[in-house]
């Protein structure tokens, strides 16, 4: 009676304690799915907080201020003179003084000058916005290259304790008399190359790490990352269109630029006349009279005829208009279906080879162990399927990154997130 007692309420206080310490439980497996960074987190975290973004604003407002130079007159200028008489033969004279108001002027600023500015503008602007695209991208592959980084580091520390095993189990078998020394070496040698190779790896999170707490401005030590969406690639047909429509596709900016580059080869023909300064004046003399008047100076363009400004604008021009020919030919097409094919076909194959592939070398080596473990195999022979195994993964892994690099690419062209 009393054994059971002591049970019941035994089996009452674990109860009890298990209910208690359920919600820490579920309150530390969240904060360990919380801990997890994605790409999406990366990304708004380095918009609101990476220098780079302060570079990136600072280069719009750099575009922005010589656009909206571009566009203003000259500065008018008010000049003031007054004569007083120092001797005079008779009667002292009145004081002489005069007042002039005049504004310089270029050919340039009826009309050009303000078209200049506006396309300047919208040009700022599309810039401003593709760089934060490319900013994208940049952090994306870094995001990329450090997540398949720290998926090998995980697989070959799995492998590395598999090898030490392996080479603990075939020592055994020596120690026995079953198999000799060089077979006991392979697996030691697996292990201590395997050791290495994470000495390397661990290098190389360091560094990646580095690149993009740079780029991102977020602490991602020992922070695990999601792996990054795979999401479908753009038919060629679409990928044409967005090319075009897009604002920030590749076509969209060269024809900007373009229009951009004959304005300002305009506005340097127009800056080669020479100017001119209308000027109203007021002037007072000894006299006791007064005067009111206008006048006009011009420029004589003997020496400085804005040679150099117009050779640079046209040349600018020209480069733009064979960019735009380029891309408007059959030419582009054909690198842009290149693009699309490769974003394809290296999605795809990373796909096959992660689900028809690795896990037949897997299924491999778990099939060589159980037939280790029974006689029907060699030491060689399990070592070799290890070996393909470890190299698949590696391989994998690079083909994930060469197709997200590839939807990356073709990213930049479109001009928009893929």
């Amino acid at each position: 009676m009393y054994n059971r007692e002591f049970i019941r309420y035994r089996s009452t206080v674990v109860i009890f304690l298990w209910v208690l310490a359920l919600p820490f439980q579920l309150a530390a497996e969240t904060q360990v799915t919380e801990a997890a960074v994605s790409f999406e987190e990366l990304r708004a975290h380095a918009f609101s907080k990476s220098p780079l973004i302060a570079s990136i604003d600072a280069s719009y407002a750099d575009q922005l201020g010589d656009a909206i130079d571009t566009g203003l007159l000259q500065n008018p200028e008010l000049e003031l003179e007054a004569l007083y008489p120092r001797s005079y033969p008779g009667d002292r004279g009145d004081n002489e003084y005069g007042v002039s108001l005049s504004q310089p002027l270029r050919i340039s600023d009826f009309g050009a000058r303000q078209a200049v500015k506006e396309l300047s503008e919208k040009a700022a602007t599309q810039s401003q916005k593709l760089n934060l695209l490319e900013l994208s991208q940049d952090l994306f592959l870094q995001y990329v290259r450090l997540w398949a980084l720290k998926k090998r580091q995980d697989f070959v520390s799995s492998m590395e304790t598999v090898a030490k095993n392996k080479a603990k189990v075939v020592a055994k078998a020596r120690d026995k008399g079953f198999l000799g020394t060089s077979e006991v070496k392979l697996f030691q040698a697996a292990a201590a190359r395997l050791t290495t190779v994470l000495l390397g790896l661990e290098a190389d999170i360091a560094q990646a790490q580095s690149e993009l707490i740079r780029l991102s401005n977020l602490e991602l030590q020992n922070r695990p990352l999601k792996r990054p969406d795979e999401l479908p690639v753009p038919t060629l047909e679409d990928a044409r269109r967005r090319s075009k429509e897009n604002p920030l596709g590749i076509r969209s900016r060269i024809e900007l630029l373009e229009r951009v580059a004959e304005k300002q080869s305009l506005l340097a023909r127009q800056d080669s006349a020479p100017g001119f300064t209308p000027r109203i004046l007021y002037e007072h003399t000894d006299e006791k009279k007064d005067y009111i008047g206008v006048g006009i100076s011009f420029e004589l363009p003997f020496f400085n005829r804005n040679q150099g400004e117009k050779i640079r604008t046209k040349a600018k021009e020209r480069e733009l208009r064979v960019r735009r020919q380029y891309l408007e030919g059959d030419g582009f097409t054909s690198q842009l279906e290149g693009l699309v094919r490769r974003a394809e076909a290296s999605a795809k194959q990373a796909r096959t080879y992660e689900k028809s592939v690795f896990p037949l070398f897997k299924e491999a080596l778990s099939a060589a162990e159980h037939q280790f473990a029974s006689g029907q195999t060699s030491v060689l022979q399990l070592w070799q399927t290890f070996g393909e195994l470890n190299s698949a993964n590696e391989e994998l892994l690079e083909l994930w990154v060469q197709a997200y690099a590839a939807r990356s690419e073709l990213s930049l062209i479109l001009g928009e997130e893929l």
